[in-house]
């Protein structure tokens, strides 16, 4: 996560120990302004706004490594959170997954994927 923090539009993240991390504070997350908004009250800009920066931070995760050796596994509106500038960050990698890279071939080992939520067992 170190290497992230070169990113603005990923939450820093300063220590982890255990299951707790020392981060950023953040004010909010997208899915909370949009659900007191009903969706009606934001402008455009705003909404623009933060596409691009989730964007910019998927594209500064997938920067990380050539080809990209780290996937996020979780983008949905709950992680990303808003600090008090109004800055929208990608946040919450606990289900984010390497990518395995096999030496001999020298290629990444590809990617399965999962459509189901991993925090739900099956």
């Amino acid at each position: 996560m170190e290497r992230l923090t070169f990113s603005p539009f990923v939450l820093d993240v300063y220590g982890y120990c255990g299951q707790s991390a020392l981060n950023e504070i953040a004010v909010d997350n997208i899915e909370s302004v949009f659900k007191r908004s009903n969706g009606y009250d934001l402008n455009t800009e705003f909404k623009l706004l933060t596409c691009l920066a989730v964007a910019l931070a998927v594209a500064h995760v997938h920067s990380l490594d050539k080809p990209s050796t780290l996937v996020h596994y979780d983008l949905n509106p709950r992680n990303v959170a808003i600090m008090a500038d109004g800055t929208p960050k990608l946040n919450d990698f606990n289900v984010a997954e390497f990518l395995r890279w096999d030496n001999t071939t020298r290629q990444p080992c590809g990617f399965t994927g999962r459509f189901y939520e991993p925090w739900v067992s099956h």
